[in-house]
């Protein structure tokens, strides 16, 4: 992998300028060595330095200058991978806001050693920049620019967290940032270079509140590759404008697109956050901590998801009402441990008993209901009643006795769903409350529809 990508490294060039604008190989190396565990491995830094030295040399012959910059390049390698293997913070998930500054730390420190050992080194070879300053800087900021670019995307691609993390459906909507980027970036072929920075930062800022970390990383590994190769057409115009050297330009170009991507790789975990923060609170606003089952906001919620299928729509609903007898009985005589214990065993019953698809909901404190889809009347009473007998037929152990558990069911059902599922449950309860207390009123421990 390090001769591939320090192949690609080599031919990235930009037009007559003869300048590598893209260097892939260390931070990739550095991210395969922290995310595999070799950071302690001297074989694994070796190897890397082998794979790109036999490059330089099958590039630009066998001398040298390869392998004093290629010495540089390891250093850079050597530098991260400890860094990331080394960092708590970074090993617990880089997609958290404290995790990215490390991160970007970690990509300056390796930049700045990288540049530390390769200027001075490239100053005493042919290819030697102006001034130790210059090559220093130039040394600097590719590697920067392109551990920027390139290690967030490599992170969540070796550490399997390339994923959806939220649905992103394939409409016209969705695709709008992303095409808003294209334009402005297609636009920017005729603006100058510093303006080229700016105007791509509204479409990456939406790209970045829209789309999941990864695909953000990787829009801005892309985008990042590109303005470099569109911001280099200007080099020359700014050269003759500011009368600085074409590599002191390209470097602040670098510097500039790295600052650029900066702000939306930030939001866009910013957003992985609020979305982790809503999904939490909305699970524990869905469902009752005690059961495991539906709450009311959560039924309310999976009505509104079945609602959008025709299946559900099209079919019977059924529901089926569940009161536990004399449950404040067995409260004040056996606790409210005792009590928490009866409903979750009836929750589970419940859940093992009637197949999916189906919906389960703790609606107050000692009633559920469940709801079903397609049942014929008998076919549903049948199974209602064999809910009860289940339970009355399975005591539970508590404190080394038995407690004897009964419930009383009350059933009712349409003959379509409709278009609004939960106005149709809401409208067939009073006709299930209404069996329930039927059920209660003629002895309990039945089933009534």
């Amino acid at each position: 992998m390090a001769f591939v990508l320090g192949l690609l490294g080599t031919y990235t060039h930009i037009s007559a300028l003869s300048l590598s604008v893209f260097w892939p190989a260390n931070v990739t190396c550095a991210a395969l060595i922290h995310r595999y565990g070799l950071a302690r491995k001297p074989a694994s830094y070796i190897i890397a330095y082998a794979g790109l030295a036999l490059q330089d040399c099958t590039h630009w012959g066998w001398s040298l200058p390869p392998f004093l910059f290629n010495a540089a390049d390891l250093v850079f390698v050597l530098v991260l991978a400890l860094w990331l293997s080394r960092s708590r913070i970074i090993r617990q998930g880089q997609n958290d806001v404290a995790a990215f500054f490390h991160l970007i730390l970690a990509c300056l420190a390796a930049s700045a050693a990288c540049a530390a050992v390769g200027g001075p080194m490239q100053q005493a070879t042919p290819y030697a920049y102006a001034s130790l300053t210059q090559a220093v800087f130039g040394w600097f900021t590719e590697q920067f620019y392109t551990s920027i670019l390139c290690l967030p995307f490599l992170l969540s691609l070796f550490g399997g967290k390339v994923h959806i993390e939220h649905p992103i459906s394939l409409t016209w909507r969705s695709t709008l940032p992303l095409l808003s980027l294209l334009v402005s970036i297609g636009l920017s072929l005729s603006i100058g270079p510093f303006l080229i920075l700016m105007l791509v930062l509204p479409a990456l800022t939406w790209c970045a509140i829209s789309y999941p970390v990864w695909l953000v990383q990787l829009i801005t590994l892309g985008t990042g590759c590109v303005q470099l190769i569109i911001a280099s057409i200007h080099v020359p115009g700014l050269v003759d404008m500011w009368g600085r050297s074409v590599p002191y330009m390209l470097s602040v170009l670098r510097l500039g697109i790295a600052a650029a991507i900066f702000g939306p790789l930030l939001i866009a975990i910013n957003m992985s956050t609020i979305r982790r923060l809503n999904l939490k609170l909305r699970q524990q606003a869905s469902y009752d901590f005690l059961t495991s089952t539906l709450s009311r906001f959560g039924l309310a919620d999976a009505l509104s998801r079945y609602t959008t299928l025709r299946e559900y729509r099209d079919t019977r609903m059924n529901i089926m009402l569940i009161d536990v007898d004399h449950f404040k009985r067995i409260n004040d005589s056996l606790g409210h441990a005792c009590g928490d214990l009866v409903l979750k065993h009836i929750a589970a019953v419940v859940h093992d008993t009637v197949p999916e698809p189906r919906l389960i909901s703790r609606i107050g404190g000692e009633e559920f209901m469940v709801v079903c889809f397609g049942y014929e009347p008998p076919v549903f009473y049948a199974l209602a009643d064999t809910v009860r007998r289940a339970i009355a037929d399975t005591p539970l152990k508590h404190e080394r006795r038995d407690v004897l558990v009964t419930i009383s069911i009350g059933i009712a059902y349409s003959e379509q769903a409709g278009i609004n599922l939960e106005k149709t449950l809401w409208s067939l309860f009073p006709h299930a409350d209404h069996n329930l207390y039927t059920a209660k009123r003629e002895g309990r421990n039945r089933t009534v529809q």
